[in-house]
């Protein structure tokens, strides 16, 4: 046990300790939570579960009809170089 980390046994002896981010404060966060050593056990789902509960995204309606107009337009150019694509003679 007295040997440090690393191929030769030269390095720290123990895993340098970090703070496991949670949240979306970025650096500026006012609570410090305590450094520990952040390596998870092997399948451990408690490790990575989310804190917070998942939001649902709903798109409103000017958005989905901007979205279909766009697909739409998109359609229609490709119909028309294919169809150019088509009839194009090379004499």
């Amino acid at each position: 046990m007295g040997h440090g980390l690393g191929p030769d046994g030269k390095g720290h002896k123990f895993p340098i300790k970090t703070v496991l981010k949670q949240d979306r404060k970025c650096l500026g966060q006012k609570e410090q939570s305590k450094p520990k050593v952040t390596h998870f056990a092997a399948n451990d789902a408690r490790s990575v579960e989310q804190r917070y509960a998942a939001t649902i995204r709903i798109q409103r309606e000017k958005t989905q009809k901007k979205k279909h107009q766009t697909k739409k337009l998109s359609r229609e150019n490709k119909r028309e170089m294919d169809f150019r694509r088509d009839f194009y003679v090379n004499d």
